[in-house]
């Protein structure tokens, strides 16, 4: 009996030094291949490919446009949430659509294969033409062709950021896009024009890792993407600790240490990155949708660029709510800027996360 409660003793502790080691364990980060990558990672816990953009017609008028997918792992499944979104810069109204659906085989999403079919959203790649992206639901409907016009980019370190939760994301871009195609608004559609700098272009995310989004995770950020007139452009955000708004710099998640973080990419494809960035804001709006209240004007300063860039959103509700994810603001604005010493006004599209109630 001594040697058995002995015995336990033992397995009791070496199970609670293992709970510690494998709490504390940082992940060991793969190198990105592409477009191996550009396809699912049913190990991931979340994942998302994120295209957004301006988009100009053949008529004059404009429009900011989301197409997002996400696949979250739930009790062993694998779903796709599909949010498509589109600004009416003309009437100042923002349309949202979500739909959902299991991966079954019958989508064909299979590992290292470079597209995604998620029902109601799809995406193919090619290396000669880039991104057809296509989506139909609740009255919007997309068809574009996205071909970079900038070589893509691993963001932060070699392709990771560390993410609130403890987990690191990986994480690449395609910061310039030019965008082709066709789109659908209240039944009727217009053509897209476009060229390399100025008219209808698109940015495209993609991450995937063990992380989480959900409401229980409390991740909270700001995320920024401009396309600016001389072809360059920039990505800023930080991570937020939701219920204070506190930005999370130098803070240990897990053995992580979560910073904010930039990249800059010229026109000439060169890419600067760093962490010295700060995001303030001059109000804020009050969304009673989702009862949540976001930030407004804001100004973003990366010290080592010489960069101040004050941007303002086209208009303020821009939000998606009653959604499956957390609710959160994704807009498209305005920016005016000094980077590296010369003044370049700029296109901005806008994330704001975790400033729903909690």
């Amino acid at each position: 009996m001594k040697k058995w409660k002995n015995s336990a003793l033992c397995l009791s502790i070496a199970c609670g030094m293992l709970a510690v080691c494998l709490a504390g364990c940082k992940e060991t980060p793969k190198p990105i291949v592409l477009p191996y990558d550009h396809g699912p990672h049913f190990g991931a816990k979340t994942e998302w490919w994120y295209f957004s953009g301006e988009l100009q017609t053949d008529n004059g008028t404009a429009y900011g446009y989301e197409m997002t997918i996400f696949k979250v792992r739930q009790s062993g499944l694998d779903v796709f949430v599909n949010h498509l979104a589109v600004s009416d810069l003309q009437t100042k109204v923002h349309s949202f659509a979500e739909t959902t659906v299991i991966n079954t085989p019958k989508l064909g999403n299979k590992k290292g294969k470079a597209d995604i079919n998620a029902d109601a959203l799809s995406f193919t790649f090619d290396n000669d033409t880039g991104f057809h992206i296509e989506g139909s639901q609740g009255g919007i409907a997309i068809d574009l062709q996205l071909l970079p016009v900038l070589p893509v980019v691993l963001e932060a370190d070699n392709g990771t950021i560390n993410m609130p939760d403890g987990h690191i994301s990986y994480y690449y871009s395609f910061t310039n896009l030019k965008t082709t195609g066709t789109l659908t608004l209240n039944g009727t559609t217009q053509n897209i024009i476009s060229n390399d700098t100025t008219k209808s272009r698109s940015w495209m995310d993609h991450q995937w890792g063990l992380f989480s989004i959900s409401a229980d995770a409390k991740q909270a950020w700001d995320w920024f993407s401009f396309r600016f007139e001389d072809g360059s452009s920039l990505m800023a955000a930080h991570f937020r600790e939701k219920g204070t708004n506190e930005v999370l710099n130098g803070v240990v998640s897990n053995g992580l240490l979560i910073n904010p973080h930039w990249m800059y990419q010229r026109a000439d494809g060169t890419v600067e990155r760093g962490t010295d960035v700060s995001i303030d804001y001059a109000r804020t709006w009050k969304d009673a949708n989702a009862d949540a209240t976001y930030a407004m004007d804001w100004t973003v300063s990366i010290p080592s660029l010489s960069a101040t860039i004050s941007a303002v959103p086209a208009f303020d509700a821009q939000s998606l709510y009653n959604i499956m994810t957390p609710p959160y603001w994704e807009g498209i604005g305005t920016a005016e800027s000094t980077i590296e010493g010369n003044k370049r006004n700029a296109t901005a599209y806008i994330e704001m996360c975790g400033y729903d109630t909690l």
